[in-house]
C-alpha cells in the first residue's frame, strides 16, 4: 500500500508543480526607438536557450521576472558562446539587425 501511494505521489508531483508555474509571457515587439528593444535567452517554457529572442524592453522585463522566479523547472544547460545581439526598431517592431 505504501509503495502504491509513493508511486502515485511521485507520478503526480511534477504535473502539479509545472501547472502552477506560468510560461513565458506572449511576445511583444512594439517600439518607437531602438532603445525600446531588448532580448532574452528564456524560451517559451522559461528554459535558457542559446539563441536570443528579441522583444520590447517591457516584455523582456516581464519574461525575466516570470522565468527568473521559476525555481522548479528542469531545463538542460546548453553550452553556447556569448551572444552578440544588435537591435533595431524598424517600422514600429523590435528586430535583430
Amino acid at each position: 500500500m505504501r509503495a502504491l501511494l509513493l508511486v502515485l505521489m511521485l507520478g503526480l508531483g511534477p504535473t502539479v508543480v509545472s501547472s502552477q508555474s506560468p510560461a513565458r509571457p506572449p511576445l511583444q515587439l512594439a517600439c518607437h526607438t531602438t532603445d525600446d528593444c531588448g532580448f532574452t535567452h528564456f524560451d517559451d517554457s522559461c528554459c535558457f536557450e542559446c539563441p536570443a529572442t528579441v522583444g520590447n524592453r517591457k516584455w523582456v522585463k516581464s519574461v525575466e521576472k516570470v522565468c527568473g522566479a521559476r525555481a522548479d523547472k528542469e531545463c538542460r544547460v546548453p553550452a553556447c558562446g556569448q551572444a552578440n545581439v544588435q537591435l533595431a526598431c524598424v517600422s514600429g517592431q523590435c528586430v535583430r539587425r
